[in-house]
């Protein structure tokens, strides 16, 4: 299947970093910490690399939620709701670009995209580091323990 080696990916799972391996493109295990790295900074950001949800988008968003039968409409859960769509698709449709981004944007979110030559294989390692502060542990030498 892979010549990743899978001590590599099993050392990275470990420490909460997420790996896809492409062209499979699944990112379902990392979507949370995606969508929360991009809620941390979507109201701190000059150029939000999506479009800001007009009144009848939202409208939209709170009915497809099926929250409307449910409670009253709160336009910030509801534009919360409407950028986990434009996430979730957006990592369908171009998440290297989107990933790479969202790296560049916020200090507490790191994306690589190793790609290994001798295989042609390509791995997406993604880490979500909200609580250590500037430091990222996605780079660190994991044989020093």
């Amino acid at each position: 299947m892979t010549n990743i080696p899978k001590n590599l990916i099993q050392t990275l799972n470990d420490h909460n970093i997420h790996t896809v391996i492409l062209p499979n493109q699944d990112y379902s295990q990392a979507f949370e910490d995606i969508a929360e790295a991009f809620d941390d900074i979507v109201d701190d950001i000059k150029n939000n690399y999506f479009k800001t949800p007009t009144k009848k988008e939202l409208k939209k968003t709170w009915i497809d939620s099926g929250l409307q039968n449910k409670q009253p409409y709160d336009e910030e859960l509801c534009t919360h709701i409407y950028y986990r769509y434009c996430v979730h698709k957006e990592l369908q449709n171009n998440a290297n670009k989107f990933l790479t981004w969202l790296s560049s944007q916020s200090r507490f979110f790191t994306y690589i995209r190793l790609e290994l030559n001798q295989s042609n294989q390509v791995i997406d390692i993604i880490e979500y580091h909200p609580t250590t502060n500037l430091r990222n542990t996605l780079l660190d030498n994991f044989d020093k323990k």
